[in-house]
């Protein structure tokens, strides 16, 4: 009996702080990161979402700031309102506060080109990166 009340307690005290989703966003973007706290080398999700564009493609470039002043930047492409990004964090990342910047650029050239466009929009936030020990 012990057992599954202990169960039913832990069920019911809900997300901890890692798994609770962070929003940034302005009226053209919008930003969720999956969990406020990530440990270095495991990975993060943002949820990219873009409510006004529905069929043109979209260029979404990640550029993501350790606390040890390591930077990542990424390139993906997004055709419609929503894409999910993931990627790892770092092992060496060190702990503290990480920086994200998603800028969202029109593509104004081919199917298969890359070429950034017109700034969408920019969002900026952050999450907590704790050591993996």
């Amino acid at each position: 009996m012990v057992v599954s009340i202990s169960a039913l307690l832990q069920a019911s005290a809900g997300p901890t702080l890692a798994e609770q989703p962070l929003i940034f966003q302005t009226p053209a973007l919008r930003l969720t990161a999956t969990a406020q706290q990530v440990q270095a080398g495991a990975p993060q999700t943002l949820q990219v979402h873009l409510p006004s564009r529905t069929t043109q493609i979209t260029l979404l470039v990640l550029t993501v700031t350790y606390a040890n002043g390591a930077t990542e930047r990424t390139l993906h492409s997004i055709e419609g309102a929503s894409r999910t990004i993931t990627w790892t964090v770092p092992a060496d990342a060190g702990a503290g506060t990480a920086t994200f910047r998603n800028s969202a650029q029109s593509c104004n050239c081919g199917s298969h080109s890359t070429i950034p466009g017109q700034t969408i929009a920019d969002v900026t936030g952050t999450f907590q990166v704790i050591d993996a020990s």
